[in-house]
């Protein structure tokens, strides 16, 4: 039995009681369901974790597959085969490749394949930090989405032990205490959000879309 099942099967079992004393099951019952809520609590945070985790390493594969692109491309449009051969060095005051200096071919060569080094790892670093920041930003969204929805199941169940504890004869508990928990469709949002979080901020590249589907599987509640 889920826990939400059990939660639903609580409210519905006081409801029936009326003034009746606490069954002392009842009560039991509404103390394991907290241990049940955590249980449940922690497997969702896990699960965002692990599939964020999947995500981030396909980012990573498309990443060296765009790099191993990028450097083909800098390498031509960075003049590197000039700068090893010291035909072109690369002139920081006039920010261009100009022909090398007689007498400093040497000196110029290093300063020239320093300065494309350095293009090369600010530019794939910025690639990655756009495909990684985005699935950060997510996770940390999905992850407080679950802890606002766990932390109203808390309150709610925590209020119905006190109840039990407080009382000794137990009075209906209206459903609107379910529903002010908000915890409907929860599923089908965590669904959603692994859909849209799947296909998203990586563009079309010669290397194609990573696929746009994905199979969520999320633990009842």
């Amino acid at each position: 039995m889920t826990t939400r099942r059990s939660l639903l099967l609580l409210v519905g079992s006081l409801s029936f009681l009326g003034c009746a004393s606490t069954p002392k099951e009842i009560v039991e019952l509404s103390y394991a369901m907290g241990n049940d809520l955590s249980a449940v609590h922690k497997s969702y945070r896990n699960l965002v974790h692990e599939r964020f985790e999947g995500f981030r390493a396909e980012r990573l594969d498309y990443l060296n597959k765009w790099r191993s692109t990028y450097l083909r491309d800098w390498t031509e449009r960075g003049r590197l085969g000039d700068i090893a051969a010291s035909k072109a060095a690369w002139s920081m005051s006039e920010r261009k490749f100009t022909p090398p200096t007689a007498g400093k071919e040497g000196e110029e060569r290093i300063q020239s394949l320093q300065v494309w080094a350095r293009t090369a790892i600010s530019d794939i670093e910025k690639k990655k930090k756009t495909l990684m920041d985005p699935l950060d930003k997510d996770e940390q969204s999905m992850l407080t989405m679950i802890d606002d929805a766990f932390n109203r199941l808390y309150r709610g169940n925590a209020a119905i032990t006190a109840h039990l504890n407080s009382l000794r004869n137990v009075q209906e508990v209206p459903d609107e205490a379910l529903k002010a928990l908000r915890v409907k469709d929860f599923r089908d949002t965590i669904d959603a959000k692994f859909l849209e979080v799947r296909i998203s901020a990586i563009p079309a590249t010669r290397f194609g879309r990573l696929p746009a589907t994905v199979s969520v599987v999320t633990p009842p509640v």
